[in-house]
């Protein structure tokens, strides 16, 4: 048993009651010390009514104060409960992290947070604690595997049952695994080997298949990579047909078609799956991420949410993602879909909540206090920077320009500004601090332990054809002779002042997560553990 579990069984009552006190028997003007009575002689009766009053508040005190320290660890439990859950966020890290644990782990293969538990998904399932690497249980699968849900990719991780699709060819076969790796639900059904497939982490399973009737040639065109062909020249395309259906049962749960629409160029009917790309207008992908099932490829592009209710306006050329509240951000875009130029909050029945005046700035990590959809919005609209309260109201603004929200956390906001790292009052938008990273702050990832903003950045050097560094050393950013990416610094500036606190390397081709608190590195052979 902890210390902290322990303190908080020794204060509470012998039957779990609550204690209350009577201090009606001390006088107002009852002194602070109560003085002994002379040697030979008894007190008196209003002595002893002193005496007891004392004893009260003394006990009383000594109550209270344990009672605090309770509040104090029950506090800790929270706030780093809250950190655990948000985006990005690590359990206190005061120290340069180093490797606690490695397993091997092909880059390709799949990741899944379900908490206190991460799935490791390819070839077979093993589960593993996040915070030492130890496997819990492992399960064969019988083919390639995937789940719902993924370790970076999901705002929020899903629940149980884990819901898992395996392949080879034609047969499929879904699965369903609980939280100590016994199958509660599997069932194997035939699917063309082609037909994209995703697993939903509410227990579904999603499918994207072209209907009516191919094109007379085939659905195959000869693609030009120059980008010189143009979509009036292409097959007549197909209309694409979303299905989820109830993966332990086979149950239907909704059906939506996604009309085909001649593309603006060719680019999304191409097939990249070899080694170079070939015309097919019945290029389809499909992913459940967040909850949102996005439906894309050659003339289609939708999205829903699991139920099945349309997210995106079929009308414009939007972006939809899932942001950890639970809530959209719908973003719609000029026609060459670059540019934003008006965003949506949506609720999970894909009603408006808010309609935000300008760009939300999603911060990369927070502390599980502050952040979009909890009690602060921060939003650009290209003049100016405004932080909105949770009702929408706003605090403030501040005519400024920012690249990048990093983080969000202990009253301040981090961003990325003309290559600086800024740290802004939540309360105000007045700056506190300011410092130079290593490198441009704007493509950086970022974490928080509510202490620090802990924030990565590539470093330069030489390395080959192939991407790889060049084992004669690394060379500083601004040297010539640089080539390209050959490690990612990763660096804490305390949220007080900005000052760095540590930093550390991670191998170049890192990839850099939080899963329940904790810092994983991602890389192309093995999977780490920092703390």
């Amino acid at each position: 048993m902890s210390p902290r579990r322990r303190a908080s069984r020794d204060v509470a009552g012998a039957r779990g009651e609550p204690v209350s006190f009577d201090l009606g028997g001390l006088a107002d003007d009852a002194p602070a010390v109560v003085a002994a009575p002379a040697p030979g002689t008894a007190p008196s009766r209003g002595g002893r009514r002193r005496r007891r009053a004392l004893v009260v508040v003394v006990a009383a005190g000594a109550i209270v104060a344990a009672g605090l320290v309770v509040v104090a660890v029950v506090g800790d439990d929270r706030s780093e409960a809250r950190l655990v859950a948000a985006p990005g966020g690590l359990l206190p890290l005061p120290d340069a992290p180093a490797e606690t644990w490695s397993v091997d782990h092909w880059n390709g293969e799949g990741l899944v947070d379900r908490g206190s538990t991460l799935v490791l998904t390819g070839g077979s399932l093993t589960a593993l604690d996040p915070a030492t690497g130890a496997e819990r249980w492992h399960l064969e699968t019988g083919g390639p595997t995937w789940c719902g849900g993924s370790a970076g990719r999901d705002p929020r991780p899903g629940g149980w049952p884990l819901t898992c699709v395996s392949r080879d060819g034609d047969d499929t076969r879904v699965t369903l695994v609980d939280e100590g790796g016994t199958v509660v639900g599997r069932r194997d059904v035939t699917f063309p080997a082609d037909l994209p497939l995703a697993a939903l982490a509410d227990g579904g399973v999603v499918s994207a298949e072209r209907v009516g009737k191919p094109p007379a040639g085939g659905d195959g065109f000869e693609f030009d990579y120059e980008g010189s062909t143009h979509p009036s020249t292409l097959p007549a395309g197909r209309d694409v047909l979303v299905r989820a259906t109830d993966a332990a049962t086979g149950e239907p749960r909704w059906e939506r078609t996604v009309p085909y629409v001649e593309p603006q160029d060719a680019w999304p009917c191409a097939d990249w799956s070899g080694e170079t790309p070939v015309g097919d207008v019945s290029v389809t992908q499909l992913q459940a991420v967040g909850g949102v099932v996005q439906v894309s490829g050659c003339g289609v592009d939708a999205a829903f949410s699991q139920d099945g209710t349309r997210l995106d306006d079929p009308a414009t050329p939007d972006r939809v993602e899932a942001l950890a509240d639970g809530t959209i951000l719908r973003t719609l875009r000029d026609d060459a879909g670059d540019r934003p130029i008006s965003q949506e909050v949506l609720d999970a029945a894909g009603e408006v909540r808010w309609e935000v005046p300008g760009q939300a700035m999603v911060p990369a990590a927070t502390d599980g206090t502050d952040g979009p959809g909890q009690g602060t919005w921060v939003v650009e609209d290209g003049a100016a920077l405004s932080a909105y309260d949770a009702d929408h109201t706003r605090r403030w603004s501040e005519r400024t320009h920012v690249d990048k929200v990093l983080v969000q956390a202990s009253g301040l906001v981090v961003v990325a500004r003309l290559g600086m790292l800024v740290g802004l009052d939540l309360a105000t938008g007045q700056e506190r601090w300011r410092t130079a990273p290593e490198a441009d702050p704007a493509g950086s990832e970022a974490f928080t332990d509510g202490a620090s903003a802990i924030v990565t950045s590539a470093i330069e050097g030489r390395v080959d054809e192939d991407g790889e560094p060049v084992t004669d050393g690394t060379l500083d950013r601004s040297t010539s002779d640089a080539t390209g990416p050959v490690g990612t610094r990763v660096t804490a500036y305390d949220l007080a002042d900005g000052s760095v606190r540590w930093t550390t390397t991670a191998p170049s081709g890192a990839d850099l997560e939080a899963v329940d608190g904790h810092l994983l590195s991602i890389e192309p052979r093995y999977l780490r553990g920092l703390g």
